[in-house]
């Protein structure tokens, strides 16, 4: 049942981690066919001559977050993949990797906890 004229107190409760809901920093672009994000970072993938394979943040707390861009615009012709599956960690509460499969593709990813893990932001 609805309730007129009162008011509504809402509290945000975060981690010291969740602060701030952007990345804050850039990492050294990468082009090896494998390498790990690094939480709070954007991390830029050169896919210009090979695909590449991410590794989410090892061990992460609910509230943190990690982005990959593709830097270099080629992920149309070689896809980066995040391992979601191979870090025994959840995506959307499901055991499946996501790809960024579009040229310029960029996609950050918030920590929910572990029976949810990621999601895409």
């Amino acid at each position: 049942m609805p309730i007129y004229g009162g008011t509504l107190k809402v509290e945000i409760v975060s981690s010291e981690s969740s602060s701030n809901l952007s990345p804050r920093a850039i990492a050294p672009e990468v082009s090896s066919a494998t390498t790990i994000a690094v939480l709070n970072q954007v991390l830029p993938v050169d896919c210009s001559n090979n695909t590449v394979l991410v590794t989410p943040p090892l061990a992460p707390m609910p509230g943190d977050i990690f982005a990959v861009s593709d830097s270099r615009g080629n992920a149309l012709t070689n896809n980066i993949s995040i391992d979601f599956v191979g870090a025994s960690q959840f995506l959307h509460g499901r055991s499946q990797n996501d790809i960024l499969n579009n040229n310029a593709d960029y996609r950050e990813y918030l920590y929910i906890n572990a029976v949810i893990g990621w999601v895409r932001k």
